[in-house]
C-alpha cells in the first residue's frame, strides 16, 4: 500500500491527503525531514553524507542528505525524522539533540516526476562516534568539509574515504542527489551560523 502523505496549497495550507506517487505525479506540495549529521573538526565544520542504494527507485548510487524522508499523514515532523534516522542508519536520536535550522521550500523536476517539498531542515550534531548500521536503503556514508563540499558545489570533483569500509569515494556535481536551487547555499548558511566564531566564518566559498 502506498504511503498516505499530507498535501498543501502553494502557501502552506492544508489541502487534502493523497498517496505518494500521486503526490510526486501532480507535482503535489508536501512535507519532508531533511536531517543533517554534522561535526565540528579542528575548527571547521563537516557535512555527513550518505550514499543511496544502487537500486533505489530515485536517484539511485547518489550522495544524499544524511537522513531524510517524508512525513505521512498521520505523522508529527520530528517522529517521522526520529523513524527515518534509525531506519537508513541504524542509531536512535532524542528529540532534544534536533536543531530545527528552518523550512525550505523546494522543487525537483525530472521525468519521472515533480516533486515539490517543504522541507524541515535539522542538524544533528555529532560528538561522539556514531556506529552506523547501515539499511537496504543505503550503501555507504562519507564526511566532508564546508570548504570542500563548496569546491564540488563550484564544479570540482573530491576524494573522500568511506567512513564505513575506508575506501576512496570521488565527489561531484555529477553524483550528487538532484536539489533544489539553492538549497546547498540555505545549508552552508545555516552551519556557519550554527557553527558562528569558528575559521568558518571567514570562509568566502
Amino acid at each position: 500500500m502506498s504511503e498516505l502523505l499530507q498535501v498543501f496549497d502553494e502557501h502552506g495550507d492544508k489541502a487534502g491527503v493523497e498517496e505518494r506517487d500521486e503526490v510526486h505525479k501532480k507535482g503535489l506540495w508536501h512535507q519532508t525531514f531533511h536531517c543533517w549529521l554534522v561535526e565540528l573538526i579542528s575548527g571547521e565544520p563537516h557535512l555527513y553524507f550518505q550514499l543511496r542504494a544502487k537500486d533505489k527507485k530515485d536517484f539511485p548510487a547518489t550522495f544524499d542528505i544524511t537522513a531524510a524522508g517524508h512525513i505521512e499523514a498521520h505523522e508529527g515532523v520530528v517522529e517521522a525524522g526520529i523513524r527515518e534516522m534509525e531506519e537508513e542508519l541504524g542509531f536512535k536520536v532524542a528529540r532534544q539533540e534536533l536543531s530545527f535550522q528552518g523550512c525550505y521550500r523546494q522543487q525537483v523536476i525530472t521525468e519521472r516526476m515533480i516533486d515539490r517539498e517543504f522541507c524541515h531542515v535539522y542538524f544533528y550534531e555529532n560528538t561522539i562516534k556514531p556506529v552506523f548500521q547501515l539499511t537496504e536503503e543505503v550503501d555507504d556514508v562519507i564526511r566532508i568539509s564546508c570548504k570542500e563540499f563548496a569546491k564540488v558545489l563550484n564544479g570540482k570533483t573530491i576524494v573522500v574515504d568511506s567512513l564505513i569500509d575506508g575506501s576512496s569515494r570521488s565527489v561531484s556535481n555529477n553524483n550528487l542527489c538532484p536539489s533544489g536551487e539553492g538549497y546547498f547555499s540555505f545549508i552552508l548558511d545555516k552551519l556557519k551560523l550554527y557553527y558562528k566564531g569558528t575559521c568558518f566564518d571567514s570562509y568566502q566559498g
